[in-house]
């Protein structure tokens, strides 16, 4: 009976939130931002944009593996507790019904990446230091495809949902991870979790970035930070005895404060463009640099001394964004453990993201625009987004087929403060999704899969199509993209800038309002192994419709930065191959890619780009010891790489100067010692063989010359 009970009041419980869902008016959320929108990811975990040669989960064929080739992710110990009595599972796992659990990663594979750009195999352009703003190198397709607020700047330093790990351990486990980088780089990550009862999980995790003011080749002041980022986590697993109710949820904060320094500023001779001519040695008509110039080659550029440089924006312009965010997934299975089961998902976000110069006067040349009291000492603004998400749906498997049904609403508030208690708010209507999941495996070496998922009653304006099919050597993958613009390119209110494409025509009847943006992606890869060989051949076609970037202001200061429109389709080809090499004890990986662009004028990106990782991996200095001693080299072909706008945190097009064309190598040493793996790296070690210096954005210096180490440390008792 009292079985039947609970399933009664499970099934009531989750009609009720089916009827809530379409019952529910639009709300008022407060105040705050999300920089996620909160559609589920439908591609499994590990699938990415480009191929993850050296990505985090990397395994090599020298490593030890079980009866089922899977990789030992250290030797099994004699103690009782061990990596294989900590498992862990992701929220996709579970809406997937995927029940092969997680392992932690105690191998050395890409350990000394500790930098964000680097174990995102440099696809990733940021302004010199650990948790500055960054972009991607090429582009990316928006997955949410409703509202979104289009701060996305620092969204490479966050945890989201689908990355966090629910473990279920047999004895309480912990990880410390510490790195200690050159220049005031530095990384705490705490990370403890333990079983309260056998099915019952409870966790936290802890997160610290910091680094230091880098002004040229040496900070400005040791104590001088120009990122301080905390990341606070509390996380659960619960699961009934039979699995048939499963619960997963979390409740995270961040806080990430950065100091804007605007960019290198050396003189007013000394502009961009000829920085930028100086960099690339493009000197315009065969003239050399103007006269009057204080740079006469480039090497003088990173051989200044701190007394000289200085950047555009004192030390008093500060960015920080700050989050709250609580999650639920849970499920109740009605006819077995995987054959019916209900879900629900619950999220709300409150974000807040503020911009204060305090040095307004000595500043003000900086900005394109001053709409408020240019006589003020500062220059503040705050935006507000508060976001409230529900999902139900039911799932399951059926001989072989899983499929998945689901019902999502979102709610939004979205408002601007540009003085003190002066806000204005944006209308942001509910939206309700609609959308189903499908795979099927006809044998272990062929499964395919097609996703679905609309806004609706308004599918012109937000739905994307997602299918992949897997064989034996061929994978395939097509996915179609209708996404609305983001909050921050439909309307933005400050005291450097205004714009409004939601009901441009009003405001001006020569502009119309922002279209929504089609993308279209199209990739094929070929696996092929063969001993020590492994091969990775793949191609990628992308189209963009009505694609939104930021403008460079050319002949117009107060266009400079600001969003617009391309009416015109765009098309990017990419072409390259994925290789693994290994030989004994000697490795190679290499990742090599060719982009073929057919408009630079709206999109910008390298045309060559390779990643090379050659090592040696073998027992040194003693047998209990295996250390990995080898160079990791990256390049890529110099480009018009976008520049940086702190107001608003957007990268925007610009004309005058050229990045890339620079060999970043590192040699690092890593070693695995019982329970502790870590590092030991010296930091671009090429510096002064070909160039003192390089740039990683316009008028951003790249990290210089260091020594840097770091270690993780896992417990499991």
């Amino acid at each position: 009976m009292g079985l039947n009970f609970l399933r009664t009041v499970s099934i009531r419980f989750f009609i009720f939130l089916a009827v809530l869902f379409y019952c529910t008016p639009d709300i008022s959320l407060g105040q705050t931002n999300d920089p996620f929108g909160n559609n589920q990811d439908f591609r499994r975990r590990g699938d990415d944009d480009f191929p993850n040669m050296l990505g985090e989960e990397t395994t090599i064929d020298s490593a030890k593996k079980d009866e089922k080739g899977r990789i030992l992710l250290e030797p099994v110990p004699i103690e009782k507790y061990h990596t294989r009595t900590s498992p862990y599972i992701y929220e996709q796992d579970l809406l997937d019904n995927i029940e092969e659990p997680h392992y932690f990663d105690t191998t050395m594979n890409n350990i000394h990446r500790y930098n964000y750009v680097a174990r995102n195999n440099y696809m990733y352009q940021d302004l010199g230091t650990v948790g500055t703003a960054a972009k991607h190198l090429y582009f990316n397709e928006p997955d949410n495809i409703g509202t979104r607020w289009g701060l996305n700047a620092i969204n490479l330093y966050l945890y989201d949902t689908e990355n966090i790990k629910h473990y279920d351990t047999k004895s309480p486990f912990t990880s410390w991870y510490y790195i200690q980088g050159g220049s005031g780089r530095s990384l705490i990550n705490v990370e403890h979790t333990q079983n309260i009862k056998p099915n019952w999980n409870a966790g936290f995790r802890i997160q610290r970035n910091t680094s230091t003011l880098l002004v040229g080749m040496e900070p400005v002041n040791k104590n001088d930070r120009q990122v301080d980022h905390g990341t606070y986590l509390f996380k659960t697993r619960y699961e009934t005895k039979d699995k048939k109710y499963r619960l997963l949820a979390h409740f995270s904060n961040y806080t990430h404060k950065m100091k804007e320094t605007g960019g290198l500023l050396l003189s007013s001779d000394d502009s961009a463009a000829v920085m930028g001519d100086l960099y690339n040695q493009n000197f315009p008509n065969g003239t050399g640099l103007p006269e009057n110039s204080n740079l006469q080659e480039l090497d003088d550029l990173f051989r200044l001394n701190i007394g000289q440089l200085q950047n555009k924006l004192t030390s008093e312009v500060n960015t920080s964004q700050k989050r709250n965010k609580a999650h639920l997934y849970h499920q109740f299975g009605l006819l077995g453990e995987e054959n019916f089961q209900f879900f629900h998902i619950f999220d709300f976000s409150k974000s807040e993201f503020s911009y204060t110069d305090s040095d307004f006067q000595t500043n003000n040349n900086f900005y394109p625009n001053i709409y408020f009291d240019p006589t003020a000492t500062e220059s503040t603004h705050r935006i507000y987004m508060n976001e409230m998400s529900n999902t139900v749906g039911v799932k399951g498997i059926t001989q072989g087929l899983f499929y998945s049904f689901h019902l999502r609403q979102n709610s939004y508030n979205y408002q601007f403060e540009y003085l003190q208690f002066e806000k204005v708010p944006v209308s942001t209507p509910t939206q309700r999704f609609m959308g189903f999941r499908g795979g099927y495996s006809l044998t272990e070496n062929f499964n395919f899969r097609i996703d679905y998922e609309g806004l609706i009653a308004e599918e012109d304006k937000g739905n994307k199509i997602y299918g992949e099919l897997n064989a034996k050597f061929i994978k395939l993958i097509h996915k179609r993209i209708t996404a609305e613009p983001d909050l921050m390119q439909q309307y933005y209110f400050g005291n450097h800038f205004i714009w409004n494409n939601i009901d441009a025509n009003t405001a001006n009847p020569e502009v119309e309002p922002f279209e929504a943006q089609e993308f279209a992606t199209s990739e094929i890869y070929f696996p092929f192994a063969f001993k020590g060989i492994k091969i990775k051949p793949f191609a990628k076609y992308t189209t963009f419709d009505h694609y939104i970037y930021y403008n460079h202001g050319i002949g117009d200061k107060n266009n400079l930065a600001v969003p617009t429109q391309h009416d015109d389709q765009i098309s990017i080809l990419q072409a390259g191959i994925d290789l693994e090499l290994h030989l004994g004890h000697i490795h190679q990986l290499l990742l090599a890619q060719y982009t073929q662009n057919d408009n630079e004028d709206v999109i910008r990106m390298p045309e060559q780009f390779v990643n090379y990782n050659f090592f040696y991996e073998g027992r040194f200095p003693h047998r209990n010891i295996l250390s990995r001693f080898g160079f990791d080299v990256h390049w890529h072909s110099k480009f018009f790489a976008d520049a940086y706008m702190p107001v608003t945190q957007q990268f925007h097009l610009q004309n005058d100067f050229e990045i890339g064309n620079y060999v970043l190598a590192d040699f690092y040493w890593s070693l695995h010692i019982k329970k502790v793996t870590m590092f030991l790296k010296f930091a671009n070690i090429l510096q002064g063989v070909l160039r003192d210096g390089y740039f990683v954005t316009p008028l951003y210096m790249g990290q210089p010359r260091q020594f840097e180490f770091g270690l993780n440390w896992v417990f499991y008792d």
